[in-house]
């Protein structure tokens, strides 16, 4: 927002053992405040969709149909099940993260997907890759010419069982290949102004998905 303080986006919260440090509630009171307002002003809009029977083989069609729960997550960044926290088990579900992506410089920008299992990027329009089958961990890249400024950004992943894990990277002019930062995402209007990653699920009736409810990816 126009005006606004800007968050510090350097803010973590070291646990106590791994400081060896006495607990300072006014040091925690700030840090949380200051994340809280790194995640009113940053990241994606998580949708998050349960898949209770069946399995899936192909990036889904998710369009119509109600999220188990939607969160701001401050990056595409899930190495492992544990990661992605979520309230159920992180077996067979689709993710869909919507938003706002800012190129401070012009030109060509490339994006790498490492997935288990499939994944689409679609920024400003543009379908930037597209890995549709199940594989191990592996990546897929894809590059796009992108002008200053913000630009419209979808990811939708799915992972059928066993493990999962999600990264997005990005390189461009001027920067080598890092995980796309919290910086430079900005939510949907939706869900902006949440304060708590974790404590804000929006439960939708009929939000946990069969399989004969997907369509493939067109």
């Amino acid at each position: 927002p126009s005006g606004a303080t800007r968050p510090r986006l350097d803010v973590t919260r070291e646990p106590e053992a791994a400081t060896r440090r006495e607990r300072d509630h006014v040091d925690d009171a700030r840090a949380a405040a200051e994340t809280a307002a790194v995640r009113a002003q940053h990241g994606l809009r998580g949708d998050y969709f349960d898949v209770i029977s069946g399995e899936l083989l192909d990036l889904p069609d998710v369009g119509g149909l109600a999220a188990s729960f939607s969160r701001i997550d401050l990056a595409i960044d899930f190495a492992t099940d544990a990661d992605f926290s979520l309230p159920s088990e992180p077996d067979t579900f689709i993710a869909r993260w919507t938003g706002w992506i800012t190129t401070p410089v012009g030109g060509e920008h490339t994006f790498t997907c490492g997935s288990d299992d499939g994944a689409r990027l679609v920024i400003a329009g543009r379908e930037v890759f597209a890995h549709r089958r199940l594989r191990p961990y592996a990546e897929t890249t894809g590059t796009i010419r992108l002008e200053p400024g913000r630009h419209p950004v979808e990811l939708l992943f799915y992972e059928n069982r066993v493990y999962a894990s999600c990264r997005l990277y990005w390189s461009g002019p001027g920067f080598e290949r890092r995980v796309v930062h919290t910086s430079v995402l900005t939510p949907t209007e939706e869900l902006a102004g949440v304060v708590e990653t974790q404590g804000t699920r929006q439960e939708q009736a009929g939000g946990r998905v069969g399989v004969g409810a997907l369509g493939g990816g067109g």
